[in-house]
């Protein structure tokens, strides 16, 4: 039996990032299938609700490390700026 993959995207709160990449792999896969509409490669994507800090906040024993530090601490403040140069 084949197994189904399922793909779940999040970036810290899914308002950006996550729903960017949700929707560029989907016109991907479209664009792949194109002759077989409406086969899909990855029927089923997800888009993490609240993203990771909502995630974080309801499922911490999930979470490694048990820690959580958001995206405007500044200890983030170089890898924030590369991430939202994403098109």
């Amino acid at each position: 039996m084949k197994r189904k993959i399922k793909l779940v995207f999040h970036c810290e709160f899914s308002m950006k990032r996550g729903p960017q990449m949700t929707s560029k792999l989907r016109e991907l896969d479209r664009k792949f299938n194109g002759e077989k509409y409406p086969l899909l490669c990855y029927p089923e994507l997800y888009l993490l609700e609240g993203g990771y800090k909502n995630f974080y906040e309801h499922f911490i024993d999930y979470c490694e490390p048990k820690h959580y530090v958001n995206m405007i601490h500044k200890d983030h403040k170089l890898e924030k700026k590369s991430s939202l140069k994403m098109h």
